[in-house]
């Protein structure tokens, strides 16, 4: 459902970041690969992020073994 909700959305809304950090968060579990690539799409929005999902957002970042980020 998550993906229907960011596909139609944009960065600039704040439904879009609650969908795409709750996509990641339930991919970091069983698809460490997809949590990345999704990670990577909210590091490219990061400009955007409402102050309410910065957390989530930092926590996601600090704690995910993404190669991109220097760490796997």
């Amino acid at each position: 459902a998550w993906g229907m909700v960011t596909k139609k959305t944009s960065p600039r809304q704040k439904i879009w970041w609650e969908g795409m950090i709750n996509r990641t968060r339930i991919r970091a579990a069983r698809r460490p690969d997809q949590a990345c690539a999704l990670l990577k799409r909210l590091i490219q929005s990061d400009k955007h992020i409402p102050r309410d999902y910065l957390k989530n957002f930092r926590y996601l970042k600090n704690n995910l073994d993404c190669a991109f980020l220097g760490r796997s």
